[in-house]
């Protein structure tokens, strides 16, 4: 120790460009932390910070321990704040999280537990925290029976695989034991990766399942309906969409290709080859759409709706026992398209980060939640519902952009802190987008046996009225007649906003 101390205060000596830092975590993570910086020249440790009592007014290698409360006096003298709990829980960890970033210091974490015991990184290999840390919410362990019952031993279908949701939610369904999943997408590329990932999980775990990647297009009948019968398929998971708010604004027709017409040859594929469920995965951004993709996924969940209510007529079909059913919810964290990995992208690049409106809010989820709660809401349909996921609070994406840059250990650049790293840039609403989001059309919305799934009651249209105008879009399509579509499209949803683009 002696000798320790007589090397710190020489290291102090000798380099006065430290970063004066301050650790949160005051046990056996944060003392090897410790152990690990006190002899690094690049850093000066100001404080240590618990949450447990009986440790305040101790110290480690003569660090002081306080409570976090003082870091509201502190805050001024520290530099960064580095997190060493790497064994808390999700919901746990967030909460300490939105706790310290009040200070506006920045943050970095400390490697997990499973990371530094397989010898993947040091104790003192510093990182940005991940956004979900700080979205993070309670969770609510998934329901066993619903998930198993929802895929165990049945034959599987995702469509649009190699997305981000579809990739999760083809993961999701190899750990519940698909008797074979069938995956379909446009993209080579996307396929390719995704059979990849597939392949090297599959072989960690020494699990044979029979996975078929298959290129080609949901707009395609045949294709469809030849390999749902070929395959007897069970489930289908309809995630195959284009999702690019601004680029469909200026691609109707293809938008109303890809995303009305695929859904409708989901529908007609699945009743001839007796599919048992269909689910639709939606968005927030079919509520009051005022975008192109917002009113083609709105279209897209009347489709569902109305081939669910044609075989509840008793004169139709009596054969026919598929159900279908429709999960609308907003925003996932880190999918293709999302603000977080623009953001992080242009965080790493130095900014700035360019935001469309500074009071532009919105829900989110992480992936892997969204894609266990579309699989448990499918096994709990009978028919014809729209579910609505629990997104929990909307986020103000300024305050969201501000937290990322202070996550990424970095300080924000404005009028008061011209020596900041990184700048936010205002640009303006792009054509089509919401400054905020809805889940429900109408106002009611009712429990289901999952807390975080909810069943909205969303009006519907008779499916002879709506093949109706839906053979009147194909026509139009044909024919390329743009105007003609949109004015179709108004005819089916009247409360559809049309941006000044598409007016």
């Amino acid at each position: 120790m002696f000798i320790k101390d007589i090397l710190l205060s020489s290291s102090l000596r000798v380099n006065t460009k430290y970063t004066t830092i301050a650790i949160y975590g005051a046990g056996g993570a944060g003392a090897q932390l410790v152990n690990s910086l006190i002899l690094d020249s690049k850093y000066k440790i100001y404080a240590l910070y618990d949450d447990n009592p009986s440790l305040w007014n101790t110290e480690i290698f003569g660090i002081r321990i306080s409570p976090p409360s003082n870091l509201l006096y502190d805050k001024d003298f520290i530099g960064k704040l580095f997190i060493a709990m790497p064994s808390v829980d999700e919901y746990s960890y967030s909460k300490v999280i939105r706790k310290v970033e009040q200070y506006k210091i920045p943050i970095m974490q400390v490697p997990s537990i499973n990371e530094i015991t397989k010898g993947i990184a040091n104790i003192d290999s510093l990182r940005p925290i991940p956004i979900e840390k700080l979205l993070g919410r309670k969770v609510v362990p998934p329901f066993t029976n619903l998930l198993e019952n929802a895929i165990s031993n049945l034959n599987i279908c995702v469509t649009g695989a190699g997305g981000s949701i579809g990739t999760e939610l083809c993961m999701q369904i190899l750990r519940l034991n698909p008797k074979k999943l069938l995956l379909i997408d446009f993209s080579e590329v996307s396929l390719y990766n995704l059979i990849n990932k597939i392949n090297e999980d599959l072989s960690s775990r020494n699990i044979n399942i029979e996975v078929i990647p298959l290129l080609g297009s949901t707009t395609n009948y045949m294709f469809l309906k030849n390999n749902f019968m070929k395959h007897k398929i069970d489930v289908v998971y309809h995630s195959a969409a284009y999702k690019h708010v601004p680029l469909l604004e200026y691609n109707v027709l293809n938008a109303i290709k890809n995303n009305i017409f695929s859904s409708l040859n989901v529908c007609k594929a699945s009743l001839c080859a007796n599919v048992k469920k269909v689910t639709l995965i939606s968005s927030d951004k079919a509520v009051r759409p005022t975008n192109i993709m917002g009113s083609t996924k709105r279209i897209s969940e009347l489709i569902f709706q109305a081939y669910d209510s044609q075989l509840n007529n008793n004169s139709i079909n009596q054969k026919k026992n598929t159900i279908f059913s429709i999960v609308r919810f907003g925003n996932v964290l880190e999918s293709s398209g999302s603000v977080v990995p623009l953001f992080k992208e242009q965080i790493s690049k130095g900014g700035p980060i360019t935001l469309t409106h500074k009071d532009i809010i919105r829900y989110f989820m992480t992936i892997p939640e969204a894609a266990q709660l579309v699989i448990q809401a499918s096994q709990i349909s009978k028919g014809g519902e729209v579910f609505i996921l629990d997104m929990g609070e909307p986020v103000k994406i300024m305050d969201l952009a501000i937290k990322m840059i202070r996550l990424s250990g970095l300080e924000l650049k404005n009028a008061d802190n011209l020596q900041g790293d990184i700048e936010i840039v205002i640009t303006g609403l792009r054509p089509g987008e919401k400054l905020y989001e809805e889940l429900l059309i109408g106002g009611d919305c009712y429990p289901t046996e999952h807390p975080l799934i909810y069943l909205a009651n969303e009006l519907s249209i008779p499916y002879e009225e709506l093949m109706t105008k839906i053979n009147d879009l194909k026509s139009a399509y044909n024919n390329m007649d743009r105007t003609n579509a949109l004015n179709l499209m108004n005819e089916l949803l009247p409360d559809w906003q049309r941006s000044k683009i598409n007016s």
